[in-house]
């Protein structure tokens, strides 16, 4: 598959990671919930099987409560899993106001540190194997 993502300007804070763990955090399932007119979800299936995914998923992470949401993406997680994708490129930013999933064992210990970056790797929140392409 085509990885055009791979030339966005936050390239370097972004990694593949599981579909199925992404999941566990989206806003919506949007195989059940959408906005977008009819035909939509195959109009973006047809696209990612042509041009690959372009731009990677965002996720919001909160490091004081330790909460994520993907708050980018949630069309393109349902449609990779109808395709049977297995990974997705995604990148974290950091947020005070993230009310999300909890996620034990984030990033709890780089808070006493100080300082957390606002735009992070999926492997610098999540303790998770990220693929190597």
């Amino acid at each position: 598959m085509k990885e055009p993502w791979r030339n966005d300007t936050y390239s370097h804070v972004t990694e593949l990671v599981r579909v199925s763990f992404m999941d566990t955090f989206k806003e919506f399932d949007r195989l059940k919930k959408t906005w977008k007119p009819d035909g939509y979800l195959q109009e973006l299936a047809n696209d990612i099987k042509k041009n690959g995914i372009k731009d990677p998923l965002i996720a919001s992470y909160n490091p004081t409560n330790q909460e994520i949401l993907l708050i980018e993406g949630n069309h393109r997680l349902a449609v990779a899993k109808m395709l049977g994708i297995t990974h997705l490129p995604l990148r974290i930013v950091r947020s005070r106001y993230t009310v999300g999933t909890y996620i034990p064992n984030g990033l709890s210990y780089k808070t006493a540190i100080g300082h957390i970056n606002g735009d992070l790797k999926p492997s610098e929140v999540f303790h998770i194997d990220v693929k190597v392409a």
